[in-house]
């Protein structure tokens, strides 16, 4: 026998073996989330059990107990949070390192100090929700004073700078005029916004049940008319709809985002579901969705009322999709965010793969702490935002008075905006991800042992 040879193929076949240990050692840094994972960080508390000293606070680090969501602008490393209770958007510079930062400027207030609503391009009443477009303008859903605000080049703007441009009201000091109003230039208390390709955004008419889409919304006059409407068969339509279940009609839609191959997902609120709608700017008004997720199929929706697994929800509020195509859904009633992995190939009624804010699928608990929520979705609804560059969740807690972050294990995404000063470090493994990891590597030295053994007999 060729010895040499021989202990060279046991070798390269200890090794294979020993690297298909060694991977699936390290599987659990790819699965993102584990249920019922610890928060990292927190914005508006100074750690991640308090949530009593500021309720109601109005201070440069503080948030009222109405706060909505975070949106961060990789591009100018900024975070935005839309304070409701205090009737302003605060801009903050990102990523921070530990807890509660202090904001570094104020919109929809003067100073850090007032929180009185009013209507002006530099007040607002009720801000909702904020995003933030390819080109750095942060589009705020001012929801009592029914209107959508964009802010040009938001991470250059001082406190209390005015906004741009608006969309739902024909100028900057009319509001309660439009108050249920419905045409294709008006909205009842708009709940959330996103941005989509081509300049397009997406606006949740929450009262009106239904989807507005606004093609090259910037380069739009103020209160210009909406290019398109999901949810209605038109844009006088309203009432008709309300309870309505089908694949076509909404009930309360309290959030929209979209995702990849020009996809947008609703949350469907009162009849307990999201819906999906592929290439959502290519379809005509009042068209059917294409999946649902929350629901067997698009006829139930009482079924599954106050409903707790896998793949039912209560009262879903908040969306959001990240780079890898996995959904996020900020299950309201029942206290938790489920996390779809690759939505869009779910079948309807698809189970949720991960979930936060309970330990399992079939728990309901409150609370203030790292792993625990306090939703305040019946005055208002709490939204989600994913950053790709630092693999970082962030979830509106409202009546805890806060923002939480939750670091994934493996990459949500990428981006091409993404900067050297916003990019963080790659998730570091934990004690039983390195414990692993250690017994695959003894595994690989005792079978080379051993065949060495083996040769030298």
């Amino acid at each position: 026998m060729n010895y040499p040879q021989y202990l060279n193929q046991k070798l390269t076949l200890s090794f294979v073996f020993c690297m298909l240990i060694v991977c699936c050692s390290l599987a659990p840094l790819y699965g993102q989330f584990t249920n019922g994972q610890n928060a990292d960080q927190v914005i508006g508390q100074p750690d991640l059990t308090s949530n009593t000293a500021n309720n109601g606070g109005v201070s440069a680090s503080s948030l009222n107990t109405l706060v909505h969501n975070a949106a961060v602008d990789l591009a100018n490393n900024k975070i935005y949070v839309a304070d409701r209770g205090n009737n302003r958007v605060l801009r903050y510079v990102y990523p921070f390192v530990g807890n509660q930062p202090a904001a570094e400027a104020v919109f929809g207030q003067p100073d850090f100090t007032s929180n009185t609503g009013g209507v002006s391009a530099s007040i607002m009443r009720g801000p909702s929700k904020v995003t933030v477009d390819a080109d750095g303008r942060l589009w705020v859903v001012d929801a009592i004073n029914n209107r959508i605000l964009r802010f040009d080049n938001a991470a250059g703007k001082a406190n209390g700078a005015a906004a741009d441009g608006v969309l739902g009201q024909p100028d900057f000091t009319s509001s309660t005029a439009n108050n249920g109003g419905i045409s294709a230039s008006t909205m009842n208390i708009p709940f959330s916004v996103c941005p989509g390709a081509g300049g397009r955004i997406w606006v949740s008419d929450y009262e009106n049940n239904r989807i507005l889409r606004f093609d090259n919304a910037a380069g739009k006059a103020n209160g210009a008319a909406a290019d398109g409407v999901l949810g209605q068969p038109d844009f006088t339509s309203s009432t008709a709809n309300n309870g309505g279940i089908s694949a076509s009609t909404m009930n309360i839609p309290f959030s929209v985002c979209p995702g990849a191959g020009g996809r947008i997902w609703v949350s469907d609120y009162e009849n307990n579901r999201i819906l999906r709608f592929d290439n959502a700017a290519g379809k005509a008004n009042g068209a059917a969705a294409d999946g649902v997720l929350g629901q067997p199929n698009f006829t139930s929706a009482i079924d599954n009322n106050g409903g707790i697994s896998a793949s039912s929800m209560d009262l879903p509020v908040g969306t959001f999709v990240d780079g890898i195509s996995n959904l996020y859904v900020i299950d309201g009633s029942n206290t938790r965010v489920l996390i779809f992995q690759n939505a869009a190939a779910k079948t309807n009624g698809g189970a949720a793969d991960f979930v936060l804010g309970q330990s399992d699928f079939t728990s309901i608990t409150t609370g203030s702490t790292a792993n625990k929520f306090n939703l305040n979705f019946g005055n208002a609804g709490d939204n989600i935002f994913v950053d790709v560059c630092n693999n970082k969740l962030w979830i509106g807690d409202s009546a805890n008075s806060r923002i939480l972050g939750f670091t994934a294990s493996s990459s949500l995404g990428n981006n091409a905006s993404c900067s050297a000063a916003t990019v963080a470090q790659a998730p570091i493994p934990t004690m039983s991800q390195w414990g692993l990891l250690i017994f695959g590597l003894v595994i690989m030295n005792l079978s080379i042992f051993f065949v060495q053994r083996r040769v030298l007999i």
